[in-house]
């Protein structure tokens, strides 16, 4: 599969390349690939963006992340959030199909949906240069760092090229070295149903080198939120979350996480025959602190 040329913001620098394939599995890394296994957790939501019976609803105001119950019944109400977002890539092209979105009536997080080729105006919106890459990155970190799902990154169609790290103040930390349905990564996408797109991650080095294959994340892994979460006036458009355990990651632990847009050639993809299945994804990223070494320390940005 030939990937998509892009620009990347590098020690201030635009430039064009092609990305290189991803190492077979197994080739570098002593992991393979793990599907997801187990039972999936249940992400429980508040605010006037939820369809609650008896309430009127907003789609266009916050919905908070209350709480995540794992599959043994232990509940989460701290949510672990990036502090940097880094080496962000759109394609080129792209530049008014990838952006920020949040409701227009949320309280937490900006109100509005920001292109990333409308960030400098230059006369040209499709094609976002360096400084529109720069002025964006701000944005996504925003969106990243708040619980209101209502406040995402948002790609549009005709799959957009995307790529960027985000970075943890403490290493996600697998509880459990072993494939289980624990899982320390949290991950919520808007699409048709609730989720329909494929999304990429990999453990990184802070230097972006892989230290684990790149794993395809199934939109079909994921289930509604409690109470359902529906954020744009599309009635079809619901928010699906799921709980990925780091060892599907192929390491233990990881303060770096790349995500960028699907490629057919990543660990775990495979076409689920599924309607409106497409590499779009509208989404934001939490986790969890599950090690006892780490929840014993103070955390910056641990609610």
């Amino acid at each position: 599969m030939t990937n998509p040329a892009f620009i990347r913001l590098s020690t201030g620098v635009l430039a064009a390349a092609a990305l290189a394939a991803p190492p077979a599995v197994g080739q570098n890394y002593a992991h393979d690939y793990q599907a997801q296994v187990g039972e999936i957790a249940h992400f429980h939501v508040v605010g006037p963006g939820t369809e609650v019976a008896g309430q009127s609803h907003n789609p266009q105001g916050d919905v908070f992340l209350k709480s995540v119950e794992m599959p043994n019944g232990e509940t989460f109400t701290h949510f672990y959030k990036p502090i940097a977002v880094t080496g962000m890539t759109v394609g080129s092209g792209d530049g008014k199909r990838v952006a920020v979105n949040g409701g227009s009536d949320i309280t937490v997080g900006t109100p509005g949906k920001f292109y990333v080729g409308r960030e400098v105006s230059d006369g040209n919106e499709n094609e976002p240069t360096a400084a529109d890459v720069a002025a964006f990155t701000p944005r996504v970190l925003e969106a990243m760092q708040s619980t209101n799902l209502n406040h995402y990154f948002d790609n549009s169609g005709r799959n957009p090229y995307f790529e960027f790290v985000m970075e943890f103040d403490l290493p996600l930390k697998d509880n459990d070295p072993d494939a289980d349905d624990f899982g320390e990564l949290l991950y919520t996408e808007r699409g048709a149903g609730f989720g329909n797109s494929w999304i990429t991650i990999q453990a990184v080095d802070a230097d972006g080198n892989a230290l684990g294959p790149a794993l395809a994340v199934s939109p079909f892994e994921s289930r509604q939120t409690n109470p359902p979460t529906q954020v744009t006036s599309n009635s079809s458009q619901y928010i699906g979350a799921v709980s990925v355990d780091i060892s599907r990651l192929g390491v233990s632990e990881t303060r770096f996480l790349k995500v960028r847009k699907t490629s057919t050639s990543d660990d775990g993809y495979s076409f689920a025959h599924q309607s409106q299945e497409d590499f779009n994804p509208d989404f934001k990223f939490m986790a969890v602190i599950t090690h006892p070494d780490h929840i014993a320390q103070r955390v910056a940005g641990y609610d």
